[in-house]
């Protein structure tokens, strides 16, 4: 593995936030960054986000403020509000993720920003090390991270993982040797950030349900009947998608308020319940199901006013604050964890994540942070949700 391979396995973390951006708006990583930084495709192609002209940088830092002014003023925010929403959010890449994910909410996601700018750090630095060729400093900064995760975790699952990856960083010899637990710990900070958010959020905006991991209820699940070969020859429902968990996600909430009891809803909904709940007139079951199956993209919007017509149907009031971390994870989980077939919208590929070390990092986070976050509910959720994997048996 050459040092550069190394620098782009540290810039693919920071550029998670733009891919979740992008797959927001149903647009290309590419598209999204020609029209926020005014750069053309023809230099994003060729040079990425690297600009060595201080004028043209210049230039780009005003076309990127235009651009989130004018975003955030077409979602009804005054100009006061505008500028304190930009002045607000941090510069890094993670930290600022957190913080938009949060900005629905009444109060910021600080634990989730604080870890993020945590993550931040070390990215910057890492990346340093690798383009001057330090390894020694490298893998001491990577040690460092990893003990301080293995010292604050209280989950034995969690330091043991923790703990391998260490062990690997520090008998490298060479960049080659750091191939691996490199892209392990990358995908350890990836989960490690969602989970960041997952908890911090998920603590405020279920204060009265019982603390869990909700996130992965919309990763991509296999039928429970799936094997290797598909010795069943199962040909629909084979791969359950997360944008349709999160219609369910959306509507098992909406259901539980309407109930006079809060009793959640006894299983998921099919698609014609799913559109005669939401009775807005372009929904029909037949977009819901092609949603679903990832025959037509959703896009934020959508998925906005889908929220919004639920809340209206079944609530007849005005809708609860839009739960917008899970639509962005949703749809970004839609486009970078299923890989379609050439030519079709059918899953080709299927990137699963692991649930076993998710929890064990939600966990940590959660005992790690248990004295800033509300006090835990204890209302149960609904059994269909709990009882989940994505992996076949």
């Amino acid at each position: 593995m050459s040092v550069k391979e190394v620098v782009q396995l540290w810039t693919q973390l920071q550029f998670f936030p733009i891919e979740m951006i992008a797959a927001c708006e149903g647009k290309s990583v590419k598209s999204f960054l020609a029209e926020s930084t005014g750069l053309s495709p023809a230099h994003l192609s060729t040079s990425g986000l690297v600009i060595k002209n201080a004028k043209k940088l210049d230039q780009v830092g005003f076309h990127v403020q235009a651009h989130a002014q004018k975003n955030l003023k077409s979602k009804g925010y005054s100009d006061d509000e505008v500028r304190q929403q930009i002045a607000a959010c941090p510069d890094t890449a993670l930290a600022g993720l957190a913080y938009r994910l949060g900005h629905a909410g009444p109060e910021p996601l600080q634990l989730a920003m604080d870890f993020g700018a945590r993550l931040d750090r070390l990215t910057l630095r890492a990346i340093h090390c690798a383009e001057t060729h330090d390894l020694q400093n490298y893998q001491d900064l990577v040690v460092q991270f990893l003990q301080e995760e293995w010292t604050a975790s209280g989950v034995e699952e969690n330091r043991q993982e923790v703990g391998q990856l260490q062990q690997q960083v520090l008998a490298a010899t060479d960049w080659a040797d750091l191939q691996k637990p490199t892209d392990q710990l990358l995908q350890y900070l990836l989960l490690a950030m969602l989970a960041a958010v997952d908890v911090d959020w998920g603590a405020r905006y279920f204060r009265r349900l019982s603390p869990t991991p909700t996130f992965f209820w919309m990763t991509p699940r296999f039928h429970p009947e799936f094997d290797e070969t598909n010795s069943k020859g199962l040909k629909r429902a084979v791969v359950t998608r997360p944008v349709g968990k999160l219609l369910e996600l959306l509507w098992a909430v909406t259901k539980r308020g309407a109930s006079k009891q809060n009793e959640w809803p006894s299983e998921p909904p099919g698609p014609s319940l799913l559109a005669s709940d939401i009775a807005h007139i372009p929904t029909n079951d037949g977009v819901i199901r092609k949603w679903s199956s990832g025959a037509k993209p959703l896009r934020f919007d959508q998925a906005a006013e889908l929220w919004e017509s639920l809340h209206a149907n079944l609530l007849g009031g005005e809708a609860f604050e839009v739960p917008l971390p899970w639509i962005a994870v949703a749809l970004w989980m839609e486009r970078a964890l299923i890989r379609p077939m050439p030519k079709s919208s059918k899953a080709g590929t299927v990137v699963i994540l692991s649930d076993s070390t998710y929890q064990h990092i939600w966990v940590a986070h959660r005992e790690r942070w248990a004295t800033y976050l509300p006090k835990p509910g204890n209302l149960s959720w609904p059994e269909w949700l709990l009882a989940q994997s994505s992996w076949p048996e």
